[in-house]
């Protein structure tokens, strides 16, 4: 979590190389589309590593990237082999592993106790921000909401309240959405269910548009924050 900030230069940049050239035909990157490339690429690279795929897949995955390809953890309706949680004190963190080695990270943050010292910094990536709670109920305030897999990196900051009853979303704020050799349009964060039901869980979703950067095509991503039955999950959706 530590690299999220870090790689916001590196995208603004892209962004903007984006929004002044285009490319000249569907298979042919715009001026610097291959800088940014490797960029991506060498972030991939490290994020495989940080989170254990084997060097042998690892090379297979980045291969089948450079070249074009989609890998499992990208492709509509994938399903993992196996999935991971690696808590901390301060955030649990759900790595979902696929049949070619390809991955998807989710993060929720934990929320701090009363004993922990506050802690202040710009676009603040941390602990939950607070807590309080009594009988039947706990509220976990300004908490990060993250899940990135290779092609994007989509967050947000969320309040939320668990309870005896139904739980609910107090709030969803400060959308956060990266791509590695793109750039990201409509980008919009809702709470479409502000309550549990007896069917269903309260949820909030940050949808985007995710368009390639040599002009291939362009996909729908949706990360989701559900709150039910006293706990909270995330998924990250492809959308036509």
């Amino acid at each position: 979590m530590r690299k999220f900030a870090s790689f916001i230069a590196i995208i603004l940049a892209a962004s903007f190389s984006l929004l002044i050239a285009q490319p000249a035909s569907a298979s042919q990157d715009f001026p610097g589309a291959k800088d940014e490339k490797r960029k991506w690429l060498s972030h991939l690279d490290e994020w495989y590593t940080e989170y254990g795929v084997p060097q042998q897949q690892e090379q297979a995955l980045l291969e089948k990237i450079r070249s074009g390809g989609v890998v499992e953890s990208d492709k509509a309706g994938s399903s993992p082999v196996t999935t991971e949680l690696r808590s901390t004190t301060n955030q649990d963190v759900t790595v979902k592993r696929f049949s070619d080695g390809s991955i998807t990270v989710s993060t929720i943050e934990r929320p701090r106790t009363e004993s922990d010292a506050p802690e202040v910094t710009p676009m603040f990536v941390g602990q939950c921000q607070g807590y309080s709670g009594g009988s039947g109920y706990s509220v976990n305030y300004d908490c990060l909401i993250q899940e990135a897999n290779s092609t994007v990196d989509l967050a947000f900051r969320a309040t939320y309240t668990h309870t005896s009853g139904y739980d609910q979303i107090n709030d969803a704020w400060g959308a956060y959405y990266l791509s590695y050799y793109g750039n990201i349009t409509n980008p919009e964060l809702t709470i479409p269910r502000r309550n549990e039901v007896w069917n269903g869980g309260a949820y909030a979703q940050l949808k985007v548009r995710y368009n390639s950067a040599n002009g291939a095509g362009s996909q729908g991503w949706v990360l989701r924050l559900w709150v039910q039955n006293n706990t909270a999950f995330t998924n990250l959706v492809k959308e036509g």
